[in-house]
C-alpha cells in the first residue's frame, strides 16, 4: 500500500486570504501618548494642521501672539516683565519688545490678526513617494505568507514598520513650504515639521 502525501494547500491559502482581507495597516499620528503643546493642542491636532494647512483667526483675544525670539520659545507674553507694545506705521501687525542694553530693543513676540499655515502633506506625500517600494516589499513577502513559511501577523507588522519608517524619513527631509521668518527665529531646525522631534517620532503603524 503506497502512502500519497496531500500537497493541496488551497484551503489553507483561502483561509489566509480571507483573514488578510479583513486586516488593515494604518500609518499615521494616533496621539495615544497624550503629549500636549501648551495644554491646548495635542500631536494629532498639530499633525492635522501641517498635513492639510489651517487658517488661524482671532476668537477672543485682540492679537495672536507668536514667539519670534529663542528666549520666548514655549513661553507666553505674561512670562516676561518689561515688555512694551509698538506697531509699525501702516502695518497690520505689531510687536511686543523689551529693552536691550542702554538704547537697543529686541522683539520678543509678533502680534497678528490672523495666521495662515500652509499645507505640508507629510503623510500623504510620504506614502506617495514610497508606494512603489512598499508594494515591491509586499510582493516579495506575500508568497511566503501564503505558502505558510511566514506568519501573517509578522508580515503585517513588517509592512507597517517599513511604511512608517519611510514616512518619517520623508518628513525629516521636507523643506517646502518653508517656515516663516518668525518661526525660524525660534527653532533650531529649518525643517518645517521638526522642532522638538516629537511629531516625527510619533508617526507609527497599527494593525487592525
Amino acid at each position: 500500500m503506497k502512502h500519497i502525501k496531500d500537497t493541496n494547500n488551497t484551503s489553507r491559502v483561502l483561509r489566509t486570504l480571507n483573514t488578510l482581507k479583513n486586516k488593515q495597516i494604518k500609518v499615521g499620528v494616533f496621539g495615544k501618548d497624550n503629549y500636549k503643546y501648551d495644554n491646548d493642542a495635542d500631536l494629532v491636532t498639530i499633525a492635522h494642521v501641517h498635513e492639510f494647512g489651517a487658517d488661524i483667526n482671532l476668537v477672543k483675544a485682540k492679537w495672536l501672539t507668536i514667539p519670534i525670539n529663542s528666549a520666548a520659545k514655549g513661553k507666553r507674553a505674561r512670562d516676561f516683565s518689561g515688555l512694551f507694545f509698538y506697531q509699525p506705521k501702516g502695518k497690520e501687525y505689531a510687536f511686543l519688545a523689551r529693552k536691550k542694553g542702554k538704547k537697543g530693543i529686541e522683539n520678543m513676540f509678533l502680534l497678528m490678526k490672523k495666521v495662515k499655515i500652509p499645507e505640508r502633506a507629510f503623510l500623504r506625500g510620504g506614502y506617495d513617494a514610497h508606494e512603489a517600494e512598499i508594494f515591491h516589499k509586499i510582493s516579495k513577502l506575500l508568497p511566503k505568507v501564503l505558502d505558510g513559511t511566514a506568519p501573517l501577523d509578522i508580515f503585517l507588522d513588517m509592512v507597517g514598520l517599513e511604511l512608517a519608517g519611510k514616512i518619517q524619513a520623508y518628513a525629516k527631509k521636507l523643506n517646502s513650504p518653508e517656515n516663516a521668518k518668525a518661526t525660524k527665529a525660534t527653532k533650531k531646525s529649518s525643517n518645517p515639521l521638526h522642532d522638538t522631534g516629537r511629531l516625527i517620532q510619533s508617526i507609527r503603524h497599527e494593525v487592525e
